[in-house]
């Protein structure tokens, strides 16, 4: 911690009064990492007009998270040490399911149709059917029209 307010020239009482402990400094920058990535997600995925700028924005999107991990090194060492703690595993988790989400809903449309008697990945039988009315009516709230 006094590393940390030496480098951000800030009195050690400044710092304990908005971060009372380090898992607190990094429980903020865990919080501020993800919601730059969910809101990179967001804007991305909202381009999708079809397949081929599905598959673009898929890899623009992967390629863009892996140069931020590149740019900021310091994201490694946050995310591996929020690895080694319970309540900031916990909080990944959700993150992470919630930016699944958001990605099945703005792909489901564009879903392959089914082929020979399989579904598609999208619609197979791991749980998805069971969600896809709520998923369509997620889709129709954002304008947008179920393939299925």
């Amino acid at each position: 911690m006094n590393d940390l307010a030496r480098a951000a020239k800030v009195p050690i009482g400044s710092l304990y009064q908005y971060f009372p402990s380090k898992q607190s400094v990094v429980l903020a920058l865990v919080d501020r990492f993800l919601g730059r990535v969910r809101e990179q997600i967001e804007l991305a995925f909202e381009e999708i007009r079809d397949r081929e700028t599905a598959i673009q924005v898929i890899k623009a999107t992967i390629w863009n998270y892996y140069q931020t991990c590149l740019k900021e090194p310091a994201i490694r060492d946050i995310w591996c040490y929020s690895q080694s703690d319970r309540q900031l595993q916990m909080i990944d988790l959700k993150d992470t399911r919630r930016n699944a989400a958001l990605v099945f809903i703005a792909l489901a449309p564009y879903a392959l149709p089914e082929r020979h008697g399989t579904q598609d990945p999208l619609h197979a039988e791991h749980g998805i059917n069971r969600r896809h009315n709520k998923t369509c009516s997620c889709l129709h709230k954002r304008g947008r029209r179920c393939t299925r």
